[in-house]
């Protein structure tokens, strides 16, 4: 566990806040928790009308929480965008023109526009 949200109170308020555990609660409470009964893991639920699956990214900071479904599929996506986005980085910086990386010059041509590299080929 790397961080902890959650629509209930925590207590050991300095504790936490020394070793750096970041956590978006609702209260901080000085009585302990009853630990007789085993609480529930991966289960769906709902908080702050937002439905939580088993599997889901939960990215959250100070201005507030995101839940991201499909955690497979999505790492699964933002991995290929990744290699893409390296890849065209990759282009650019050796000189490849967002115009033809991107396939925009028939675009601006059909929009009347001319793409030019100095002034004297005006």
């Amino acid at each position: 566990m790397r961080g902890l949200v959650i629509d209930a109170g925590t207590r050991d308020v300095a504790a936490l806040e020394k070793i750096g555990f970041p956590r978006l609660v609702s209260s901080h409470i000085a009585k302990g928790t009853v630990q007789s009964t085993l609480g529930c893991v991966n289960i769906p639920l709902v908080r702050g009308g937002v439905a939580v699956r088993p599997g889901d990214i939960i990215v959250a900071d100070d201005d507030g929480v995101v839940v991201v479904p499909a955690a497979a599929d999505t790492l699964a996506a933002a991995g290929k965008r990744q290699a893409s986005e390296e890849g065209e980085t990759g282009k650019l910086a050796s000189g490849v023109l967002g115009l033809d990386l991107y396939e925009m010059r028939p675009a601006l041509e059909k929009a009347g526009l001319r793409y030019v590299k100095k002034l004297e080929d005006l």
